[in-house]
């Protein structure tokens, strides 16, 4: 990915090389415009270039996205648009976020899909989808409450003490739903419920030890699916860590190993899809993080900052 930012404006653009037996790629192009410090706004376009002539991420298919959220005081309204072919087509998704203290924050939303992509049985995750229920609406209203503890430990050596700055932390994300498919037939089919959904929590810790110039750096992070009492994505039910690196940052930029956020998804998706429920992240065809990864920032120079990664 490349991006380019001035004066609150970024623009962005980049591939997601996919491969396979479809030799699919995906590009992509956003633009995000911090406009005042209280209004906010973002727009996204992805599209599929693959040998596939039929079904999901077939040649052409786009997604497109218009995001914006406005802050007063310590509430912030934030609505989006989307149509993401063959997979949620229509979206909608309007939020309410009131930030009560830095670590705690409450909030409102609606979603709602015109064919099936996040919406599943109570509890479900990925494979717990109703392809034949049509999409249908959630309307959510939650809690996020956040906390940690930062540490020194110096470990004494040859060459006197060695410290490690420790940063422990937590996130508690959960919200109660009313979920409601458009249609209950078929299979896997399921009736409107209302239950208790985990928003991705997690918990977790940061290591660094600086050496000169250049930082060595850990970081892991386990998801927690608090209604499921698991340690699992609440969408990928299959993830049992969300970040787990190894890097080193500096001058020359930063680079890591590991399971990570991807450069792609953080410069083309996240900037027009930030809102604080599972619903979260789902218009776009990119993958959030990915394991055994290689990935590589380089330095902002005159605006332009640069993200790579291989799998």
């Amino acid at each position: 990915t490349v991006s380019y930012g001035v004066n609150g404006l970024t623009l962005a653009g980049g591939i997601d090389a996919l491969g396979g037996d479809d030799d699919s790629n995906i590009w992509g192009a956003s633009v995000a415009w911090q406009a005042t410090d209280a209004l906010y706004v973002g727009a996204k376009y992805e599209v599929f270039d693959s040998d596939a002539n039929s079904g999901y991420g077939e040649d052409g298919d786009a997604a497109t996205n218009l995001y914006a959220g406005y802050t007063v005081g310590k509430n912030t309204f934030k609505g989006m648009v989307a149509d993401v072919e063959k997979y949620g087509e229509t979206i909608f998704h309007l939020g309410w976020d009131y930030q009560y203290r830095p670590d705690l924050k409450f909030f409102v939303e609606y979603y709602s899909e015109e064919e099936t992509a996040a919406i599943t049985a109570k509890h479900g995750g990925l494979g717990d989808e109703c392809w034949d229920c049509s999409g249908g609406y959630a309307a959510v209203a939650g809690l996020r409450y956040d906390f940690g503890a930062t540490t020194r430990d110096k470990q004494s050596g040859s060459a006197g003490s060695l410290p490690i700055d420790f940063n422990f932390y937590a996130s508690v994300r959960v919200h109660g739903e009313s979920v409601h498919p458009d249609k209950e037939v078929g299979p896997n089919a399921f009736d409107s419920y209302a239950g208790w959904r985990d928003a991705y929590s997690r918990i977790g810790f940061n290591a660094e030890h600086a050496f000169g110039d250049t930082t060595a750096y850990a970081k892991l992070e386990l998801p927690l699916d608090i209604p499921n009492k698991a340690v699992q994505d609440p969408w990928n039910q299959d993830e049992d860590i969300r970040i787990g690196k190894l890097g080193l940052k500096g001058g020359f930029g930063d680079v890591a190993v590991g399971q990570m956020w991807m450069p792609y998804y953080n410069a083309i998706a996240y900037p027009v899809d930030m809102f604080s429920s599972y619903y979260s992240g789902f218009a776009t065809y990119t993958t959030f993080r990915k394991g055994d990864t290689v990935a590589y920032y380089k330095p902002k120079w005159g605006g332009f900052s640069l993200g790579a990664a291989y799998t």
